[in-house]
């Protein structure tokens, strides 16, 4: 098993910024062209981002306030080894497909699976997970 294939994936919540993740990561259009691969990088969460769907600090501007620490029923698995993909769906979440760790601004591990939809508009209750909210907050990427 190669270095990569051996490290887990993990994806930390800031308090009030983006989604930091740290891996074997790749990111990808809705079909399925691969916009960027790499170790590490912070993808918004607040929906501001001129860069979607990759953070640019906008955050801050747009007073985007979430503390990144939340309480739900997601489960915390064992995970596979090997790459996750953050595929975008059209002007709505960020879709989780491959062996993830995600850890609130507090540490605390809150989900590890390989499925999952994160909220990308800033709009979600539900934070860091989608819940719908991008249609009627008419969220564009």
């Amino acid at each position: 098993m190669s270095e990569e294939e051996s490290r887990s994936n993990v994806l930390k919540v800031a308090a009030n910024g983006p989604l930091v993740c740290a891996g074997a990561l790749q990111v990808s259009g809705r079909d399925g062209a691969v916009i960027q691969q790499g170790e590490s990088f912070a993808l918004c969460r607040c929906g501001a981002s001129n860069n979607k769907p990759f953070c640019d600090g906008s955050h801050r501007e747009a007073g985007f306030e979430d503390d990144g620490v939340w309480s739900d029923d997601k489960p915390v698995d064992d995970v596979a080894q090997g790459a996750v993909n953050f595929k975008l769906a059209a002007n709505g979440p960020l879709l989780i497909e491959g062996p993830l760790v995600v850890q609130g601004a507090d540490g605390e591990v809150r989900f590890a699976g390989e499925r999952g939809a994160l909220c990308r508009c800033g709009a979600s209750t539900t934070k860091p997970w989608c819940d719908g909210s991008h249609k009627s907050a008419g969220f564009v990427a």
